[in-house]
């Protein structure tokens, strides 16, 4: 009887690995048929998702000089560091991505995200061997083998901390090894905050693994899924080029790929099949369960219940949407998926000043080198704070945008949080 029962499992092994290999070749072909061979891109934002023939692609190349287009490159290349030094500075010396990018895999599943919490919080505080036995443990594997890889090095919050970036250079060239102990503390940022969202990702992609055997979803769909909702997206698989993905750095987002991803969801939300089904349900738990746990924080606090995202010359809560005042500080309960559903709120609630608040927000999104540009050029901020003289500038406009943020408001708010 033992003897039959290893054959079976056996057999049913095998037969899952000839599945996922049939579906591997699948999509393999399917790639193909889609990027024919022969055919090249040129790796321009305007060209982006279209192929062409060598001598195409040659002829567009000899349009501009070779030394204008370097010029720009390097240019754009160099404000694409800059965004991502500040990016490092303010978003990764912080332990609140749980309740963050995190809320979301809260509201989905407390329990995936309580493993998240606990493994990410073990990494910070002992070593990277922790990171590296979960990620090596066969039912791990199991998932990276049937899912693809799901593990994320080096992201968008530590870009400048990457192997490629010039600064891990710099400062191990630093004088008297003061550079060691910034790459420390830093590294360790980066891996429990990896960590976190590997193992949200990995255990949210098991959890839907017999939908996968139903035959109700496919294994591109929950890998994207799961990658949304955890707040990332490969924009190197999307065929962005790396052109765009620098221009999106520098000039639109503080963080392209989080935002990418959460707009994602909203769209995925508005289809059908797996992918719009875990969509609606993982907005639906998100945006019920925070509006229960700030409504009830504000009545056990005796403060007014604000709910209503529209501004308040529409009679809404405007800046004060979901706030609680504490020590004199107004403290927001929302997060990336609030900022997009209330812009789409405003767009809706007034059509005739939609291009208004969608500039708006696209502002608030912006990235720190864009973002300080068009605060210094218009004098004032997107919550239109004025900052016209050489004093706030260096402050709220440089400062500000390299501190995280509770340094921040430490430093510049009256009253100090």
């Amino acid at each position: 009887l033992k003897a039959l029962t290893k054959k079976v499992a056996d057999l049913q092994e095998n037969a899952r690995l000839e599945k996922f290999a049939a579906q591997k070749a699948s999509k393999h072909a399917s790639d193909a048929v889609r990027h024919p061979p022969g055919l090249q891109s040129i790796d321009e934002p305007a060209f982006s998702g279209l192929l062409f023939s060598p001598e195409d692609v040659k002829a567009y190349m000899n349009t501009l000089p070779s030394e204008v287009r370097g010029i720009a490159e390097r240019g754009m290349g160099v404000a694409a560091e800059l965004s991502s030094f500040a990016r490092t500075f303010q978003l990764g010396l912080d332990f609140g991505f749980h309740l963050i990018q995190g809320a979301m895999v809260l509201t989905r599943s407390p329990r995936i995200w309580g493993q998240s919490v606990k493994y990410s919080i073990a990494t910070m505080f002992r070593n990277s061997n922790y990171r590296a036995a979960y990620l090596s443990s066969p039912k791990v594997q199991r998932i990276i083998q049937r899912y693809g890889n799901l593990i994320h090095i080096d992201s968008e919050m530590f870009e400048a901390f990457s192997r490629e970036a010039p600064l891990p250079r710099v400062l191990k060239a630093a004088p008297l090894g003061v550079g060691k102990p910034v790459m420390s503390v830093f590294r360790r940022f980066a891996d429990s905050f990896e960590m976190a969202f590997d193992v949200a990702r990995l255990e949210m992609a098991d959890s839907f693994d017999y939908l996968v055997e139903l035959g109700e979803a496919s294994i591109d769909d929950v890998a994207a899924h799961v990658n949304k909702v955890t707040g990332v997206t490969s924009s190197r698989a999307l065929g962005i080029s790396a052109t765009q993905r620098q221009i999106e750095s520098t000039a639109f987002f503080l963080a392209p790929r989080y935002t990418r991803a959460i707009t994602g969801l909203f769209i995925d939300a508005a289809q059908g099949g797996f992918r719009g089904d875990q969509a609606r349900k993982a907005l639906r738990n998100f945006f019920g369960a925070t509006a229960m746990v700030y409504t009830g924080l504000a009545m056990a606090t005796g403060q007014e219940v604000k709910l209503d995202p529209r501004s308040k010359d529409q009679g809404g809560d405007g800046g004060e949407f979901m706030t609680l005042d504490i020590a004199g500080q107004k403290v927001g309960l929302g997060s990336k998926p609030y900022s997009v559903a209330r812009a789409l709120v405003k767009m809706a609630s007034d059509p005739a000043n939609a291009g208004r608040e969608a500039t708006r927000w696209l502002r608030s999104q912006s990235a720190p080198v864009s973002g300080l540009a068009w605060d210094v050029i218009t004098g004032k901020d997107f919550l239109g704070q004025p900052i016209d003289t050489p004093v706030q500038i260096a402050t709220d406009g440089m400062l500000g945008r390299v501190m995280p943020f509770y340094a921040e408001a430490w430093a510049f708010d009256e009253p100090r949080p």
